[in-house]
C-alpha cells in the first residue's frame, strides 16, 4: 500500500520545481565538485537524497514506485538497509500497470570539470531485484542524451555496460522491448560507463519503467536497492581508443585474462573501485596478461589501460560466489 505522506512530499517537490522538468533544474552533478564526486542513493542513509533527484511520472495514473521498507514474499529488505525503491512496499503489483521514474546526470567534458583535472568516465552503478512473470511482466532501463528520444540502455552504443543486465532477446511482452523479468533471489549488479571524449552531450537521463499484463500472479515486482554515480579525474589528457583490450571471464572470480592489440602492448593498467579509488596498477608488457583481483571485495571495478596518449577502459565484475 502506498505511503500517502510520501506521495504528498513527491508532489510538493514537483510543484515547487514549477512546470519545467525537475531534472532540467537539478541533475546529479559528477563534474564540478572536486571533493564530492560520488553520489550514492542507498535509500537508507540520513542524507539520502533520492526524492530530490529522482522524479516519479505523475502522468501515470497508478505509479507504483515507492520509497520505503519492502515487506513482500521475496522483497524483504533493501541493499544496504531495510529501505529500497520498490513497486509498492507491501502489495503485489497489479494488472495492466505502467510505472516509471527518471533521474539525470550532468556529464563532463575535458574542459567542463570545474578545474578538477582531466575527466575520466562517468560511472553509474545499479543493484536491483526482479520478481515477475518471465518475459511477460518486468522492467526496462532507457536512456536519453540531451533530451533525445529514449532508447534501450543495452542498445546505447555510447555506453559501456558490464555485465549486461539483460539481453536483446529478453523481450518483456507488457513493455514490447528488452528488459528484466523472472525472479532473482540475489541482487543483479552492473555498471554503466560514459567517456566524455567520445560523446557530445551534457546531460544523461535514465528512465526505469515497470509494466504488467492483464493476468494477476501475485508477484513482488521490481526493486532498486542502490544507485551510485561518480566521475574519475586525472591530471593529463588522453586520446580514447575503444576496443584495444578485452578481459575474460567477466564476470569472474577475480582472475581475469587480459588481451590487448599488439600495437598497444607495453602499457600501464590501472584498476579503480567504483568509488574512484586506485586498487591496482601494473605494466602489461605482452599482448596477453593476467590481472589478479581475488583479494578484493566482490563488486564492480574499472580497468583503465594507457599506452602513450591512448587509453581504453573496461568494467570488470568480480563475483566469487
Amino acid at each position: 500500500m502506498k505511503n500517502n505522506g510520501l506521495i504528498s512530499l513527491i508532489l510538493l517537490v514537483l510543484c515547487t520545481a514549477g512546470i519545467e522538468d525537475l531534472h532540467a533544474q537539478k541533475p546529479i552533478n559528477v563534474c564540478e565538485d572536486c571533493m564530492n564526486l560520488i553520489h550514492t542513493f542507498d535509500m537508507n542513509s540520513p542524507t539520502d537524497s533520492t526524492l530530490w533527484y529522482f522524479s516519479f511520472d505523475t502522468l501515470q495514473p497508478n505509479n507504483l514506485w515507492s520509497l520505503g521498507r519492502p515487506s513482500k514474499t521475496l522483497f524483504a529488505s533493501g541493499y544496504s538497509g531495510p529501505r529500497a525503491l520498490v513497486t509498492d512496499t507491501l502489495d503485489p503489483y497489479p494488472i495492466n500497470n505502467v510505472s516509471s521514474f527518471t533521474f539525470s546526470i550532468k556529464n563532463c567534458t575535458w574542459w567542463n570539470n570545474g578545474g578538477c583535472g582531466s575527466y575520466g568516465p562517468c560511472n553509474v552503478y545499479v543493484a536491483t531485484k526482479i520478481d515477475s512473470d518471465s518475459l511477460l511482466d518486468g522492467g526496462t532501463i532507457e536512456v536519453s542524451h540531451n533530451g533525445s528520444p529514449f532508447i534501450n540502455l543495452i542498445e546505447d552504443s555510447l555506453a559501456y555496460i558490464g555485465p549486461d543486465p539483460y539481453s536483446i532477446n529478453d523481450t518483456v511482452a507488457s513493455l514490447g522491448k528488452p528488459g528484466f523479468s523472472g525472479s532473482s533471489s540475489n541482487w543483479i549488479e552492473f555498471g554503466i560507463i560514459y567517456w566524455p571524449a567520445t560523446v557530445g552531450f551534457d546531460t544523461i537521463t535514465f528512465r526505469f519503467t515497470f509494466a504488467s499484463d492483464a493476468i494477476q500472479t501475485n508477484k513482488d515486482g521490481w526493486m532498486i536497492g542502490l544507485v551510485q554515480t561518480d566521475g574519475i579525474f586525472e591530471g593529463i589528457d588522453k586520446i580514447p581508443a575503444p576496443g584495444m583490450l578485452s578481459a575474460s571471464p567477466n564476470p569472474g572470480n577475480g582472475l581475469f585474462d587480459v588481451e590487448m592489440k599488439d600495437a598497444f602492448k607495453g602499457g600501464e593498467a590501472t584498476v579503480f573501485s567504483i568509488k574512484g579509488r586506485k586498487v591496482r596498477s601494473c605494466r602489461l608488457t605482452e599482448s596477453h596478461g593476467v590481472l589478479d583481483l581475488r583479494d578484493l571485495p566482490d563488486g564492480l571495478y574499472i580497468l583503465q589501460y594507457i599506452h602513450g596518449k591512448h587509453y581504453s577502459a573496461l568494467s570488470l565484475v568480480k563475483r566469487s560466489r
